[in-house]
């Protein structure tokens, strides 16, 4: 359980330090009116306060599960699509300062039953991962119950998949990697 603890911790505090550290930057730029570009600032200080409150949420559940924590069982409905652009549309700064091409195919929506906000943040965690990830396009597909992500580079998995994994597990989500991408299943 240490070394889970430990893997768990170090993912999450690195980046809610990167988070942290974005934001007293833009803050000091802004107080000092060192910058020409402050919608820029702002934007990013936006995006950096949504991350660090992602990560946040996303460490809580993976401690839990780590420590046995049943999750709260609820019923809500989660629209895959819906949740997933939303998140896409936060993170639209760190895809163009990556120079990401997005491409999303929506063949057919998706609602799932379950606790929509531990799944919005697990789903969100894999799909910022898959940004980090992506070379310079992430192509995002979601057919029937099937969310799949494919960057145009090789990765290996990185290690808080395996716990991630597990909590989709335990949430009835079945979430395969391959050296490209990732795919996640839910239940309808």
């Amino acid at each position: 359980m240490k070394d889970e603890l430990r893997k768990i911790h170090t993912y999450f505090s690195f980046h809610m330090r990167n988070c942290i550290a974005m934001i007293a930057a833009s803050v000091t730029l802004l107080a000092y009116k060192m910058t020409n570009d402050e919608q820029q600032i702002y934007d990013d200080v936006t995006e950096a306060s949504f991350l660090l409150d992602l990560f946040d949420a996303g460490m809580g559940i993976c401690f839990d599960h780590t420590f046995g924590i049943e999750p709260i069982f609820f019923n809500d409905d989660y629209d895959v699509e819906a949740f997933v652009q939303h998140f896409l549309e936060q993170c639209k700064n760190i895809m163009s300062e990556r120079e990401i091409e997005l491409v999303l195919n929506i063949n057919n929506s998706c609602v799932t039953k379950g606790n929509s906000h531990e799944l919005r943040i697990i789903i969100n965690l894999i799909v910022y991962e898959m940004i980090l990830k992506s070379g310079k396009s992430l192509s995002i597909s979601l057919n029937k119950n099937c969310l799949t992500l494919s960057a145009d580079t090789s990765f290996e998995e990185p290690l808080i998949w395996g716990t991630i994994k597990d909590v989709c597990k335990k949430r009835g989500i079945s979430f395969i990697f391959s050296d490209k991408g990732c795919s996640l299943e839910f239940v309808v």
